[in-house]
């Protein structure tokens, strides 16, 4: 019994002596400090930013009246359709935003989502036509 006693407190020791030389070799220091990225928040990252949305958004507007225009299927062409419309309608706050009017585009957006309200009122995402229909009424209101 006293030998189990030992060899147990012997290994004890052992582990112990060998967490001691771990913890003294490996130290882990926590330090962080936080930067402001400069580059991220300037006026010309975000111009930039902001070109290249509107060039990619031209890009899709142009292959979706492609598209539609070869489209046969109504339900395709109707979901083409929203898109284009949900398109224009970014792009007119884009327009806007940058104080350059955009009336035209917000028009669009108008005719593609009162079309699409008048074609099938119990279509599918029609609950979403009628919002933007609204959103869109609204907004041309206010210009």
């Amino acid at each position: 019994m006293n030998w189990k006693i030992v060899l147990l407190s012997v290994c004890l020791m052992n582990s112990a002596i060998a967490e001691n030389s771990l913890k003294n070799r490996v130290r882990i220091e926590k330090t962080s400090t936080l930067k402001a990225n400069t580059w991220r928040g300037s006026a010309d990252y975000n111009t930039e930013k902001a070109q290249i949305i509107a060039r990619r958004r031209a890009t899709l507007v142009n292959d979706l009246k492609k598209v539609l225009r070869e489209s046969k299927d109504s339900d395709q062409r109707r979901e083409l359709q929203f898109r284009l419309a949900n398109l224009y309608l970014e792009e007119y706050k884009f327009q806007n935003a940058q104080n350059h009017g955009g009336r035209s585009f917000l028009e669009k957006s108008y005719s593609l989502y009162k079309e699409l309200a008048q074609q099938n009122p119990r279509a599918t995402r029609q609950d979403e036509v009628f919002f933007q229909l609204a959103q869109t009424a609204s907004e041309m209101e206010q210009c």
